[in-house]
């Protein structure tokens, strides 16, 4: 009785070798929250003098619940530092023909060989229908959505199908004319944020 105690706990034990159990693969999703470091979500963004056309508060940090730190004016002009993305959901676009996309940063080709079934994870929008996204450990980017103001189809109409899109926060530092820092979350209504308007 003690020698098969013995040999059931050592079966049990972490020596005895890998578990036969599945375990699923850290390349089935991406890291969450995702942090994009110097990104933005839209064509032409760029940082520098932002005016104020509406109000606006700015935070302390980008953790939720931080406090306001100073209130932006229409009118008021702050400089826009950097920008981050937050993304704590991705989205899901699905593949429902055969298509060959996504590129790697600094790619000049597709490199995806995707079959129908197969599941894109959105991460956030970077402008004019494109997507940052994981697929099997690695990210790309590509067209898989169709911008609000866009004209015509999507790049992959009849290819792809967007089941649902990311969970993410745009976080821009700022600092105000009295040398004050604090983050804005989802800025919109300033002048300068668009070098294409």
């Amino acid at each position: 009785m003690i020698v098969l105690l013995h040999t059931l706990l050592a079966m049990s034990s972490p020596s005895a070798g890998p578990s036969r159990e599945p375990h699923a693969s850290a390349h089935d999703s991406p890291p969450m929250p995702y942090v994009a470091q110097n990104a933005c979500t839209f064509e032409c963004c760029q940082y520098g003098p932002w005016r104020a056309t509406s109000a606006a508060a700015a935070v302390a940090s980008t953790i939720p619940g931080a406090k306001i730190v100073f209130a932006v004016k229409p009118g008021d002009t702050v400089r826009a530092r950097r920008g981050i993305v937050i993304t704590s959901k991705p989205g899901v676009t699905r593949v429902i023909k055969a298509v060959t996309l996504g590129y790697r940063d600094g790619g000049t080709a597709p490199e995806l060989s995707l079959k129908p079934g197969d599941a894109l994870l959105t991460l956030y929008p970077m402008g004019e229908a494109y997507d940052r996204f994981w697929y099997h450990g690695k990210f790309y980017d590509d067209e898989i959505d169709m911008p609000e103001d866009a004209f015509g189809n999507v790049s992959f109409t009849g290819f792809l199908k967007v089941e649902s899109r990311p969970t993410f926060v745009w976080w821009v530092q700022v600092k105000n004319a009295q040398g004050v820092e604090g983050w804005l979350a989802n800025p919109r209504g300033f002048d300068g944020m668009d070098s294409c308007a």
